[in-house]
């Protein structure tokens, strides 16, 4: 809450990270437990006790009345449940997923090329309720399939310079069509932090 609140100050009200907020927030918070109790993390275990935790999201959801947020807005309208969902699923699209196909891409491409091929899977398949608030859920759906063909192109090719431009001509169209794909960012941000907290330990 304090996090939000100098968000909120220094973007002038802007929501700009609060998803980064929320679901950092949320790792961050079980990790601390866990790792009280064991030196080596299991992430099965920790998506595990972050669906433990998470239980009573969902009923937050479902009894609200104010559907002030991106995440709200998107269940009412399309019953996505967006960021709490993510939370309620113990973030394995992460920790299950995502943190090993970017431990195999970065055997062969550099850091930041393996997370702009790890983002356009994620955009491929997350109801990214960012993209719905901001445009609607037929363009969602536009997005996710373009960024699935991008994908599986470039899982084949694995060029850096392919992967770039690629990144870049998306970047192009999410700035016309003024959307952003935040939640699947969201979800990057969280792939990082497991990254570096459990295969590069500074």
């Amino acid at each position: 809450k304090k996090a939000e609140k100098e968000m909120y100050e220094a973007t002038n009200g802007i929501n700009t990270h609060k998803g980064t907020i929320f679901s950092m927030g949320i790792l961050i918070s079980v990790l601390a437990g866990y790792l009280k109790e064991v030196d080596e993390i299991d992430l099965k275990v920790l998506s595990k006790k972050i669906k433990n935790m998470c239980f009573p999201l969902l009923n937050e959801l479902e009894s609200t009345n104010n559907f002030s947020t991106y995440g709200e807005k998107a269940y009412k309208k399309y019953h996505l449940t967006g960021a709490r969902g993510l939370a309620l699923s113990g973030y394995d699209i992460v920790l299950l997923d995502g943190i090993n196909k970017l431990k195999e891409f970065t055997k062969i491409l550099d850091f930041e090329t393996s997370c702009i091929l790890l983002l356009f899977y994620y955009i491929s398949i997350l109801d990214d309720t960012n993209i719905v608030n901001r445009a609607n859920f037929k363009t969602l759906k536009e997005i996710q399939m373009l960024c699935k063909k991008l994908y599986e192109e470039n899982i084949k090719s694995l060029s850096k310079e392919k992967i770039k431009n690629e990144m870049s001509n998306l970047n192009d169209i999410f700035i016309k069509k003024n959307i952003s794909a935040g939640g699947s960012a969201d979800l990057l941000i969280l792939t990082i932090f497991i990254h570096f907290l459990i295969y590069e330990k500074v």
